[in-house]
């Protein structure tokens, strides 16, 4: 994704896949904010047009930190 280097946790590798970036949700949303979204904008701009979005082999991942409760 164009504009979201920073948020790159890393690459994902799996047995027969193409590897893939995975990047922080927590990190894009900030980065969406940053450029004049509202945090519920933000969030379903991401949820919609990001992480709802399928663009093949390369598709990238979005992880958000496990924290027990």
């Amino acid at each position: 994704m164009d504009g979201y280097d920073g948020c790159i946790l890393g690459i994902v590798e799996r047995c027969g896949q193409e590897p893939f970036y995975v990047y922080d949700t927590d990190l894009v949303i900030e980065n969406l904010m940053s450029q004049g979204m509202t945090e519920e904008a933000a969030i379903e701009f991401h949820e919609y047009n990001q992480a709802g979005a399928w663009l093949g082999e390369g598709t990238p991942g979005f992880l958000r930190a496990y924290t027990e409760d």
